[in-house]
């Protein structure tokens, strides 16, 4: 690639490029579900929420997974990338619930020497610091690079872009452009109720007049000019920072604000004309609390298994997707998304006749799904949605989510169908753009989660449901065994609709597995308390029978007992009784 993907209009070219771009990897190397929540150290809910969100950021948690910077590191103390790098390697394959956090919180006043251990600070000040020094240790040892250079660190290329400043002078036309390096994108909400507002607000023209009136070269006078922000080189990580808190005053502003899962970032940047920047949103990180001072923080993540979690601490649970969207967002992270396509035309072949098939009549409902060729897929919106030829725009793409109004693509879902798609009759749950295979269902009698539809099935109505796995494919199997697909309309499906499928199984299989060993536990903790409630009544009765002993012995010593404790005149009274008064 060499300096080319560097090089931007108007900017000089680095000098050195300290990591190669070819080796960042933006989608996830290896698939697992969530990793390890981290424990709550007294007042750290704003490092571990940071923490989270780094963890799950793809091409970071490559770099860091491979431990290619601890192998060439020649740092002396110090080093936030390797204890970055021992953090993520710990929490993605830790076997426990939650861990300590402690390779970043022992280094907190390293980071930044206003942070103390038991205060709470601000979590998107946190996460400048922790990415400004893993920053300073990926420099660390090169000196007196330029700017340029600077941005080619492995750090910088994830998060880093560059924003152009225009300012054109009003009477001559003149433009003078400065371009200066940005790590997240702060955002005013007070006059915006949407994402995408905000953005606008930020690209908007300023004019400088008055007392801010700009000196022209050309004119060689200080002269009314307009000035504006754009993205000049949008980074591969984006973070959006929604500007909640006053910190003069210790407010926030607690009003909604709408973010999409997909954002188009073109708009707003320096050359609008071009193919779409196209992001997918990954983590969302949540204050609740009524100022800066007090709270607590959260967040949401994408795991690299597809599914969203919601990670409060050591509490890491499955989430769905409109949960993550309807939260009162602090921070916001997309990650560049260069496979979606927006109007991508796609071809199907004619729905399968097994109408009972639960197989065929998914992957009818995924060929439109899938016409974008990406994993995070928009759900159908009705039972009628197409299942032959269909045409599935981003502009669509809000009224195919659930509903939900998309904040970046105007416009309305273009379908062509002859063939209406059939439920199957044992329903999956899918939520919009993620297949989140985790959301729950309410039942008449109970309520499951969305993995259970099968073993539910089976033990209902006495059918057999089974997911079967073969190396020509897949079938499913119910209502009694009825034959389902047949690997060969397996093989014909698209690819990324056999992915699925097989990450489909997948997940049931371990669903399965994990209910077999809950089960077993929970057998062995209930024979358990069986054998402690025997072993407690067998020594109640071994009590009653030595206390039993104890009293006939009592009873038949007790004149001795007398001469022994009481005086003799004392003890005569007392055995001078009748007979029968010495028995109870």
């Amino acid at each position: 690639m060499g300096n080319d993907s560097f090089i931007a209009e108007g900017m000089a070219p680095p000098q050195r490029i300290l990591f190669p771009p070819e080796k960042i990897c933006m989608g996830w190397q290896q698939r697992q579900r969530a990793g390890a929540g981290l424990h709550n150290l007294h007042n750290t809910c704003f490092l571990n929420s940071v923490l989270q969100c780094l963890t799950y950021t793809p091409p970071l948690a490559n770099y860091l997974l491979s431990r290619e910077h601890s192998l060439s590191c020649r740092q002396l103390g110090f080093c936030m990338m390797c204890r970055m790098e021992a953090h993520v390697n710990m929490v993605l394959r830790s076997s426990a619930s939650a861990i300590e956090p402690w390779a970043v919180l022992s280094v907190l006043k390293r980071i930044g020497e206003h942070f103390q251990l038991g205060m709470q600070e601000d979590a998107h000040e946190f996460l400048r610091y922790t990415v400004d020094a893993m920053q300073r240790a990926c420099l660390s040892g090169s000196s007196d690079l330029d700017i340029s250079s600077q941005s080619t660190t492995v750090v910088h290329q994830i998060f880093g872009g560059f924003l152009r400043s225009r300012v054109t002078c009003l009477s001559c036309k003149a433009v003078s452009d400065s371009y200066e390096t940005f790590l997240d994108v702060p955002l005013d909400i007070k006059a915006a109720s949407s994402v995408s507002a905000a953005l606008e607000d930020f690209v908007k023209p300023e004019q400088l007049d008055g007392e801010n009136c700009f000196k022209c070269s050309k004119c060689d006078k200080m002269v009314a000019a307009s000035k504006r922000f754009t993205i000049h080189r949008a980074p591969k990580v984006l973070t959006v920072c929604l500007k909640r808190f006053d910190h003069f005053t210790g407010g926030k502003i607690s009003k909604v604000v709408e973010y999409p899962m997909y954002l188009d970032l073109r708009p707003y940047t320096s050359q609008t004309a071009g193919e779409p920047l196209l992001y997918s949103l990954y983590a969302v990180l949540v204050h609740s609390g009524g100022s800066c001072h007090t709270g607590h923080y959260f967040c949401y993540t994408k795991a690299s298994n597809g599914l969203w979690y919601e990670m409060d601490d050591s509490s890491v649970v499955p989430c769905d997707f409109n949960t993550v969207l309807r939260q009162q967002a602090y921070l916001l992270f997309y990650v560049r998304r260069s496979d979606l396509k927006m109007g991508e035309r796609t071809s199907s072949s004619p729905a399968p006749s097994h109408a009972r098939s639960f197989l065929s009549q998914w992957a009818a409902g995924s060929k439109q799904d899938m016409a974008v060729g990406m994993e995070d897929s928009p759900e159908h919106g009705s039972s009628s949605a197409p299942a032959s030829t269909s045409q599935l725009t981003w502009a669509g793409a809000r009224e195919a989510s659930a509903g939900r109004p998309c904040l970046i693509w105007p416009g309305r879902l273009s379908v062509t169908s002859a063939v209406p798609r059939r439920q199957p009759d044992f329903l999956l749950h899918r939520q919009p753009f993620d297949r989140a295979l985790h959301s729950v269902r309410e039942d008449d009698n109970d309520e499951e989660h969305g993995f259970d539809w099968c073993e539910k099935k089976a033990g209902s109505t006495g059918s057999r449901a089974e997911l079967q796995d073969g190396a020509g494919g897949a079938c499913c199997e119910a209502e009694g065994g009825e034959e389902g697909e047949d690997p060969a309309a397996i093989r014909r499906l698209p690819p990324e609709v056999r992915e699925q499928w097989s990450e489909l199984l997948e997940a049931v299989e371990e669903r399965v597995e994990v209910k077999k060993l809950l089960r077993n536990k929970v057998q062995r903790l209930l024979e358990r308390r069986q054998c402690l409630r025997q072993a407690t009544a067998l020594r109640l009765l071994l009590f009653l029978v030595l206390l039993q002993i104890l009293v006939l012995i009592v009873v038949l010593l007790k004149r001795d007992i007398l001469n022994w404790v009481l005086p003799p005149k004392l003890a005569a009274a007392f055995g001078s009784r009748p007979a029968r008064s010495q028995f109870f």
